[in-house]
């Protein structure tokens, strides 16, 4: 798995893993988790590494809707069509770090 991990991008990833463009909120903390547990394996040094995926997905969630790139519609996120290639370039900026 790490491998293909490795040959996709943080976008495909993303859409893939977590449900596409309304990703639901435990395939988003599955994915924070496996994500966080790759880091961790490759000896990355993780600001805060004793939080949990709730709590990066809270602050995550806080800077993507302040910067107006995803709404909540319940228990899912929705990715606005129109905020996407920002969100594609702020992914693709992280993806070496996989």
């Amino acid at each position: 798995m790490l491998e293909s991990l490795r040959k996709a991008d943080a976008t495909d990833l993303c859409r893939r893993g977590a449900g596409g463009d309304r990703p639901a909120l435990e395939a988003l903390l599955e994915r924070i988790e496996t994500f966080r547990g790759i880091l961790i394996n490759k000896g990355a040094r993780l600001v805060q590494p004793e939080r949990g995926a709730d709590a990066i997905l809270d602050r995550a969630w806080r800077m993507l809707s302040m910067r107006r790139l995803v709404v909540r519609q319940g228990a899912t996120y929705v990715i606005l069509p129109r905020q996407r290639p920002l969100l594609e370039y702020y992914a693709n900026s992280i993806s070496h770090f996989v």
